[in-house]
């Protein structure tokens, strides 16, 4: 490579390094314990309790909804994060809902939006905003429904 052009090859080598780092889904923003609620259909409100572990895009955790201060189920969580969208899943096997040891749930179809105005803020925080659509399996009292959620946490 000649003198002239060593100066323009480091600098595309500069400039697609700093393109990658720019690309970064910052999932690790989402670790943590967020808690907000969910509305059901018929306008209950449920209270989430979601621990989110990223391990780059990827999302695991768990997931407890309650009502009054009472289990209703628990579950698990998978996801995948690129920023700002986060698109999940939840698993409630049979057993996890409470008084109802036949039935299961899968909670599909999650979307999410993550806001983070911690930037500036004197009450920093983070929330995810979306919609989760909730399927019964086996003998559940429990409803078909898509729920609309916000869930937080200090920032």
């Amino acid at each position: 490579m000649s003198s002239r052009l060593r100066p323009f090859g480091l600098l595309l080598t500069l400039a697609a390094a700093v393109a990658v780092t720019g690309c970064s889904s910052n999932a690790d923003e989402l670790n943590g314990t967020w808690s907000g609620t969910d509305t059901l259909s018929n306008g209950t409100q449920v209270s989430d309790t979601v621990t989110l572990t990223a391990n780059n895009g990827n999302i695991s955790g768990q997931f407890v909804a309650s009502v009054n201060g009472g289990t209703i189920y628990m579950g698990t969580f998978s996801g995948v994060y690129t920023s700002p969208n986060l698109t999940f899943t939840v698993t409630v096997p049979a057993g996890a809902v409470t008084n109802q040891p036949n039935c299961s749930l899968q909670l599909t179809n999650g979307t999410a939006i993550f806001v983070n105005s911690s930037s500036g803020s004197t009450n920093p925080s983070k929330s995810l905003t979306g919609s989760v659509t909730i399927t019964p399996n086996g003998s559940c009292t429990i409803p078909a429904t898509t729920d609309q959620f916000m869930w937080t946490m200090a920032g």
